[in-house]
Parts: structure tokens; C-alpha cells; sequence
């Protein structure tokens, strides 16, 4: 099932949600496609995770609290003067001797070309 939203350059952005029955069957996709490309893009595979895609803009129902504890912002890092030709991958390989990766994110442009910059969240905060 393919969901789409319009960018800010009202280009098409597609993801899919993806449910396993086994959890060990999602941590071998995750692990062996973590980058596949598609229709020539180099694309991501992340676990869902709400709170990490989606901190600060998802509105809460009253009465509940903010985003749990457990998002910490110093796992994230911001990369500038990325070479043009990175891709997602490219920025993951360059920082995953740093610690586990979560999410590696070259920002880019309508015309899927980077803008040298990037978005990495590390499983620990050591990492970043």
C-alpha cells in the first residue's frame, strides 16, 4: 500500500508501511535492503518509528504528553558541505564507524540532486 503527500515544491513523496508477521523476518529486510534503489533513486528502509520520523509536528490529543523521554536530539547530527553526488547510502557508510545508525538523510532538491547537506539520528548518543 503506497501513501502519497505533496512536498513543498508540490513534487509526489512515496512511502510504504510494510507489515511482517515474524519479527526477525523485518530485521533481515531491514539489514539486507537498507538502501535499495528504485526507478533509478537510491532510496531508505527504516523501522516505524512515529516519534523519530515525526517530532514536533504530529498534534497531541488533549490531554496527553509530549513525545515519551526516550527522544533525545543529541542523537542527531546535521552534516553541512556534503559532496553533490551523496546520496543516502553514500552519508551512511561515511559516519557508521561512528556508532549504529538509525537514520542517515541527504536533504534533496525536487529533482532528487542533493543540496549538500544531511540528517544522521545514532542509536546512542555516543555515536553522534
Amino acid at each position: 500500500m503506497f501513501f502519497c503527500f505533496l512536498r513543498p515544491l508540490f513534487k509526489n513523496f512515496y512511502f510504504a508501511f510494510i507489515q511482517f508477521q515474524k519479527l526477525e523476518h523485518a530485521q533481515k529486510a531491514l539489514k539486507e535492503l537498507r538502501f535499495p534503489v528504485i526507478k533509478g533513486q537510491v532510496c531508505r528502509t527504516l523501522p516505524y518509528n512515529l516519534h523519530s520520523s515525526f517530532v514536533g509536528t504530529v498534534p497531541q490529543a488533549p490531554g496527553k504528553k509530549d513525545a515519551p523521554a526516550s527522544i533525545d536530539t543529541k542523537r542527531q547530527i546535521f552534516v553541512n558541505k556534503c559532496p553533490k553526488d551523496w546520496t543516502h547510502l553514500s552519508l551512511n557508510e561515511h559516519f557508521e564507524h561512528c556508532g549504529e545508525i538509525i537514520s542517515a538523510k541527504i536533504s534533496i532538491t525536487a529533482n532528487f540532486e542533493s543540496r549538500g547537506y544531511g540528517f544522521i539520528e545514532f542509536k546512542t548518543i555516543e555515536g553522534a
